[in-house]
Parts: structure tokens; sequence; C-alpha cells
């Protein structure tokens, strides 16, 4: 059985994974961070930060639209609803990240030592 570490952030790759199933760790990435690793996958890893992104931007002039030729709480409401969607997909892409990273040992030991993880320990 693998000897935990005392600093959570040097956690080694067979401590992390052993503590993780048994629900002793947790880890995340950052959300900003996460737009520039999720670059580092293969490219269906950033279908959702993609898809969030640009309907998020074509929202803008959708909303616009709505809210001059419609009624202009639907522009508004329009908006709101695909902001939501597109901070839904950022924290997915941090999701998405640390999966691939539990079952890729190259790729978490790249996450460690640039330091973009971030342990927790469960207690």
């Amino acid at each position: 059985m693998p000897k935990p570490l005392n600093n959570p952030n040097e956690m080694s790759y067979e401590v992390f994974i052993d503590n993780y199933r048994r629900g002793k760790v947790s880890a995340g990435i950052d959300r900003l961070p996460a737009q520039w690793v999720i670059r580092l996958l293969p490219m269906h890893y950033g279908i959702p930060l993609i898809l969030g992104s640009w309907l998020w931007i074509l929202s803008i002039p959708v909303a616009i639209c709505a809210s001059i030729f419609y009624d202009w709480w639907s522009g508004i409401l329009l908006f709101i609803v695909t902001s939501a969607i597109r901070a839904f997909a950022k924290e997915w892409n941090a999701q998405l990240i640390l999966d691939y990273a539990i079952h890729n040992k190259d790729f978490f030991d790249i996450l460690v030592e640039n330091r973009l993880l971030v342990f927790r320990l469960n207690e």
C-alpha cells in the first residue's frame, strides 16, 4: 500500500489513485488553466468548451434581435441562459481534465509538475 505524503500538492499518481478510490482525497483544477490544458487532450474533450463558447458568442446578436423584435425581457433571458451554459461547459471541462488525469499517469505527472492540480484531503 502506498504511503501518503505530508504535502498533498506533491502527491504521486499511485498514492492519489489509491486515496481517491477510497474517498480520502479529491482533486480539482481551476477553470482558467483548464481552458488551456484542454488543448493538450484529444479533440473530443474540448467539444463542450467550444460549443459553450460559440453558443454564448452567437447569443449576443440573437438576444439583441429578440429584445428589439419580440420583448425586451426575452433577449435578457436568452443571454442569461446561454451564459449559464457557458459556465457549465467550463466546469465540465475541468472535470474532463481530471478524469483524463486519473486514467493517464503521464498527464497526471505533467499537471502535478506544473502545479495545476489542487488536492483536498477529505476527512
